[in-house]
């Protein structure tokens, strides 16, 4: 036996006081059935699957029921109060809240799309004006002369810009922080106890519950 076998984790074997004692005084015991001995005690940690304690699982799950459950009655206390309020979905699962986030995304594209479509629209409008009033100096006060004479916004500007687009934006907003944290709680739920997770999900819950009394922009 080298030195080197001699300190590997493979020969060494941790035993309390007594059984230390017991086998360095028995001299019948052979290094083999010591081997074995510590053989089948690895095994018993080695094949068994990491579970967290019941116990700690049941209280986890408490919690992540009593706070989506205040999270909904803070929801439902602000739409009482003012019907503007982005609504919550009582038990979402992450396919609901996917597809939630999926359709406001497509909503926020074609608002942008709406949007792209009037400006051309009023660039081809600016052009000929500019030209048939003759304003050539940059700083000269043309847009309100412009406004004047019934050029004025598309009612579609102030639907997209002040309504749909921040609209929708904070409905995805809603939906994403609301599946980031139920991922986080699935984490902790699969047995991850780190204090770095938790804190992320303190954070979490404190941005939903202010997403809960957001409010939508409107006219």
């Amino acid at each position: 036996m080298d030195d080197e076998y001699r300190r590997s984790a493979e020969n060494l074997i941790a035993l309390c006081y007594r059984h230390h004692r017991e086998i360095d005084l028995n001299p019948s015991i052979s290094v083999e059935e010591v081997a074995n001995v510590k053989r089948i005690h690895e095994a018993n940690f080695t094949e068994a699957p990491f579970r967290v304690a019941q116990v700690a699982l049941d209280r986890i799950q408490q919690e992540q029921a009593e706070f989506w459950a205040a999270a909904l009655r803070v929801n439902e206390e602000a739409r009482q109060e003012f019907d503007l309020v982005i609504p919550m979905s009582d038990g979402a699962n992450f396919d609901v809240l996917a597809n939630e986030l999926e359709d406001a995304i497509n909503r926020l594209v074609e608002s942008g799309r709406c949007l792209s479509e009037y400006i051309e629209e009023l660039d081809a409008c600016i052009a000929p004006f500019l030209r048939e009033n003759r304003y050539s100096n940059p700083e000269d006060n043309w847009w309100k002369d412009f406004f004047d004479r019934g050029y004025g916004l598309d009612t579609r500007v102030f639907e997209t810009t002040a309504l749909a687009l921040p609209n929708w934006a904070s409905h995805a907003h809603s939906n994403l922080a609301q599946m980031r944290l139920k991922f986080a709680e699935l984490e902790q739920s699969l047995g991850d106890q780190s204090p770095e997770l938790a804190q992320k999900i303190q954070t979490l819950r404190e941005r939903v519950t202010l997403i809960a009394k957001t409010y939508a922009n409107h006219d």
